[in-house]
């Protein structure tokens, strides 16, 4: 499809040079509405079929993570590329957490829908630090108990303590755990 419209914009930018008009326009116009049905059409991929098409090999990982990457909710590319993080190399896998941490700040206190999962995931990759950051953003602290598990010692206390204060507070408050 990006071939096909580059090669549109090439022949529209020669008819153009040579004359005023440039029926080709028309054929850009249709390539980038495709483009963009096909794009929120791919936005209803769940993580486990893009991941099952990895190991099948009808995608590459390339290609998955360029998907990852497109989807246009924050929350979906964020859990999307941590589900692909786990069949990323070893080398590259810093790298695709970053941009996780990033997602992540980009959405401030607002990360109650998708941190616990995510925390849990990247702990399980053993980016416990990374996991405790994206479960302790915000005001959801609940997600951090998906750390635990990974932790030991006056760091696991640290964090059982957190969560426990964040409780008592929701209690005292009469707001129930399961929201922000």
């Amino acid at each position: 499809m990006a071939r096909a419209w580059r090669e549109a914009e090439h022949v529209a930018a020669e008819s153009l040079a040579r004359s005023s008009q440039a029926r080709e326009i028309g054929l850009e116009v249709r390539y980038a509405l495709v483009e963009a049905s096909m794009n929120s059409r791919a936005a209803t991929l769940r993580p486990a079929l893009v991941t099952a098409s990895l190991r099948c090999g009808a995608w590459t990982l390339d290609r998955c993570l360029v998907y990852a990457r497109q989807l246009p909710k924050v929350d979906d590319r964020a859990r999307m590329l941590v589900v692909l993080t786990g069949h990323v190399p070893e080398a590259q896998r810093p790298a695709i957490v970053r941009e996780v941490l990033a997602l992540a700040r980009s959405r401030g206190d607002d990360l109650r829908s998708w941190s616990q999962e995510v925390a849990a995931c990247l702990a399980e990759l053993g980016f416990v630090a990374e996991a405790i950051e994206i479960a302790g953003t915000g005001r959801y602290k609940r997600a951090l108990l998906s750390v635990l598990p990974h932790l030991a010692g006056p760091r696991r206390a640290a964090i059982a303590a957190e969560v426990f204060e964040w409780a008592l507070d929701r209690r005292r408050e009469g707001s129930p755990l399961h929201t922000t």
